[in-house]
């Protein structure tokens, strides 16, 4: 699962803490010129790759990438430009760079939602945004997303669905050649290539361990390699290193920060995302999804290393089973385990590790450590709503700085 799949839909029900605005990531200026843009990047893109001429092939494309991409919240795409203009020197912000980040901001959006399509047939590859989330409900066998009939199930997408996502996947590249400057292209396209074979390679692993049903080595070590491969890069690092590049800061020393500053962060979202699967009080209709495709999860990895003998057995015998009665046990053994709480403290404990990351940088260090909590503060109300977590957050002194 991702973080996608429910922060459109939960994001109205969670709790109010902190009181910072829940729907923007940026100022409304810069909201507006992000949304401005996408028919901008359609009009340019399409009129630069002439092969592309047909009304059929323009309006599919069109009607792929909006499918799922206005649909939801564009939390990357926003975090993408955000960072870009705290790093950026605004006099150096132009009228031109202001429309190129927001068209790689676009691209960020729109290649989540190809493993989106692919994932809900049972396919499984990959995790990018519009890209990956059709992938995404293609591997789990999802009927809808954002209260509607995913794509997959469209009467006039059908087999078509892995064409489609090939197209987007290639569109983005098209997008982002004949709108950036062909310097920047280069740079960029790079990053993009090694973010998707990043979030693939852990796709795979997340994959092949609900595949193989082997839970023999499944650990909170093993987890938080899943969600580093899986998670981190794209989700996080991805939009402050393309801000680091459009800023011309990106060096050996500023990538080796991010990498210090963000090392755990992608476990700890990943984590937030695998406990709403289990709260019935907080779920979207997809309760014990990843008990029923056997999922290496943080509730799993975490009950493999606690739970007795007897505990293990139930385990082993009936985590990866769809049958209600299975389900229910492994939901059991999870509360006799008292995971919920234990996740309050893991939460927290990450969450005061990160911080210390963050700390430790070197005073002057690029990105400044101003930038990396003010990004984790524009993330937290999109990652943590179990009650327990805010509560837990908010009467500790160690993370106290979240609501300065």
């Amino acid at each position: 699962m991702m973080l996608s799949k429910w922060l459109l839909q939960t994001s109205r029900k969670c709790a109010t803490w902190p009181v910072n605005n829940r729907k923007l990531v940026l100022s409304q200026k810069e909201f507006t010129e992000f949304q401005n843009t996408l028919p901008k990047i359609y009009e340019k893109t399409f009129a630069q790759a002439k092969y592309l001429s047909s009304p059929d092939i323009t309006n599919r494309i069109k009607k792929i990438i909006e499918y799922y991409t206005l649909e939801r919240f564009q939390l990357q795409g926003q975090l993408t430009v955000f960072a870009y203009h705290a790093l950026e020197d605004p006099k150096n912000i132009t009228d031109d760079l202001t429309y190129q980040i927001n068209t790689i901001a676009w691209c960020v959006e729109m290649i989540k939602d190809v493993l989106a399509i692919i994932t809900a047939v049972g396919c499984p590859l990959l995790e990018i945004q519009s890209y990956y989330l059709i992938l995404d409900d293609i591997e789990d066998e999802a009927n809808t997303r954002n209260a509607k009939l995913c794509w997959h199930l469209l009467p006039d997408v059908g087999s078509l669905v892995f064409n489609d996502t090939s197209i987007l996947r290639s569109f983005i590249y098209e997008i982002l050649r004949h709108n950036l400057k062909e310097d920047v292209y280069n740079k960029i396209s790079k990053l993009f290539n090694e973010m998707c074979l990043r979030s693939e390679y852990g796709q795979y692993l997340d994959a092949i361990i609900a595949k193989n049903r082997n839970y023999s080595k499944l650990n909170l070590k093993l987890y938080t390699e899943v969600s580093d491969n899986k998670f981190t890069f794209y989700s996080v690092k991805f939009p402050i290193l393309i801000a680091l590049l459009m800023a011309n800061k990106a060096n050996k020393e500023s990538m080796q920060n991010v990498d210090n500053a963000m090392k755990n962060i992608g476990c700890w979202i990943q984590m937030h995302n695998d406990i709403m699967d289990s709260c019935e009080e907080l779920t979207t209709g997809k309760t014990n999804i990843d008990i029923k495709k056997g999922k290496p999860s943080w509730l799993a990895a975490t009950a493999l290393e606690i739970c007795n003998a007897r505990q293990r057995e139930i385990f082993l015998s009936k985590y990866g089973s769809d049958k209600p009665e299975d389900v229910k046990s492994i939901s059991e053994l999870y509360e006799e385990l008292g995971l919920r709480n234990i996740f309050c403290q893991d939460h927290h404990a990450r969450l005061c590790v990160i911080a210390k990351q963050i700390h430790n940088l070197p005073h002057d260090s690029i990105p400044g450590r101003k930038f990396f909590y003010d990004f984790i503060k524009k993330i937290y109300p999109f990652v943590v709503f179990l009650p327990e977590a805010l509560h837990f957050d908010r009467n500790n002194p160690k993370t106290n700085w979240l609501d300065k």
